[in-house]
C-alpha cells in the first residue's frame, strides 16, 4: 500500500539524503524513499553529483518537511513535491 495517495499531503522527518533528488523520510515510525518531482539532479558519480547531494542535505537533513505525492516511479519511490518553512524545495 502506498504511504500517500496522489495529491495527499503529510509531514515527515528527513533521515538520509541519497543524492540530489532523493531522500529517506520517517513518518509514523516508517522510513520511505522519496524522490523530488519535476527535477533531475546528477547521480553521485556524475559531475556535480556530490555537490547536488550536499546542497539538498544542507537544506533538509534532520528537518521536518511537508510532502505532497504526485506519483510512484519504477523503483517504487514516492515522487513528491516538498516544502520546508513555506519554501518549495523542489523549486529551490
Amino acid at each position: 500500500m502506498a504511504w500517500l495517495l496522489a495529491g495527499m499531503a503529510a509531514s515527515c522527518r528527513v533521515t538520509a539524503v541519497s543524492d540530489g533528488d532523493t531522500v529517506k523520510c520517517l513518518q509514523d515510525w516508517r522510513e520511505v524513499t522519496l524522490r523530488l518531482s519535476q527535477i533531475d539532479a546528477p547521480e553521485l558519480a556524475q559531475p556535480y553529483g556530490q555537490r547536488a547531494r550536499a546542497a539538498l542535505a544542507a537544506r533538509v537533513f534532520g528537518r521536518s518537511v511537508e510532502v505532497e505525492r504526485h506519483d510512484t516511479d519504477k523503483y517504487g519511490r514516492q515522487v513528491v513535491r516538498r516544502w520546508l518553512d513555506g519554501v518549495d524545495i523542489n523549486l529551490a
